[in-house]
């Protein structure tokens, strides 16, 4: 083994990232404390959150051939824009309001032609608080699409060559045979088109916290994190998730 490099960040990296074009983007958070100036931002809850710390996410772009900083910047002013979270009704959790779990650059003109206006090297986060994955534009960085409320503490959006997103929902599913689904969502209806979930005790699929997934020759692995599985299921149709086999 050799160390190519060993840098130090003024960041707290967590949870998944990508790479693009020699540089990892990586999901970063630093601590801040209320009040804050993104508070005036928002219209729920968020802008009355008063006493102790929150986690102010970021993207950190970093060179992976010699671990400098390329760019970074915040998030959560990045996302006030979405109306269906900026409204009274809406509640966040003060110290941790956005919850950021995966980032993926647009590789292709193919996957960026599904987007309005997308761009390759254009970002797709998933937002676990905020029920929502967003696409940031690499240019201006700022939002210019954003899917709200077909899941529920997603995790791990995968574009698919179809026009589709896979989602891991964590709670978006009935608990009788687990909180967890895989949906699969039209880019630009944003209806949710297939639908995987336990049907059985024996195909019992609940992750709360945590979970990934990855699509790998035509089959679509998942990790169940709170129960240590890992399966993977084999559709007859992958974008409608149709006539699905599970092996663990």
């Amino acid at each position: 083994k050799k160390l190519l490099w060993n840098k130090s960040y003024s960041t707290v990296f967590h949870h998944w990232g990508d790479e693009f074009n020699d540089n990892f983007y990586l999901m970063g958070s630093v601590t801040n404390s209320f009040p804050h100036p993104f508070q005036r931002l928002y219209k729920n809850n968020f802008k009355d959150c008063r006493t102790g710390n929150f986690l102010n996410e970021t993207i950190e772009i970093i060179n992976k051939k010699n671990g400098k900083l390329i760019k970074n910047f915040f998030i959560l002013d990045l996302v006030s824009e979405i109306s269906e979270i900026n409204n009274i009704n809406f509640k966040l959790i003060c110290n941790d309001p956005t919850h950021s779990n995966d980032v993926r650059v647009i590789k292709n003109e193919k996957h960026a032609k599904f987007f309005p206006n997308g761009k390759v090297g254009d970002m797709l986060i998933s937002l676990r608080h905020f029920n929502s994955i967003v696409l940031i534009d690499k240019d201006t960085l700022k939002l210019k699409w954003h899917l709200t409320g077909k899941s529920n503490w997603q995790h791990a959006p995968r574009i698919t060559d179809a026009g589709t997103i896979l989602i891991f929902d964590n709670l978006g599913s009935n608990p009788v045979f687990g909180l967890s689904r895989i949906s699969s969502v039209d880019i630009k209806t944003k209806n949710i088109i297939g639908i995987y979930e336990g049907k059985s005790n024996d195909q019992y699929f609940s992750s709360e916290s945590g979970g990934r997934l990855q699509i790998y020759n035509g089959e679509i692995y998942i990790t169940n994190t709170n129960n240590a599985k890992l399966f993977k299921i084999n559709c007859s149709n992958l974008n409608l998730l149709r006539d699905c086999k599970r092996e663990d």
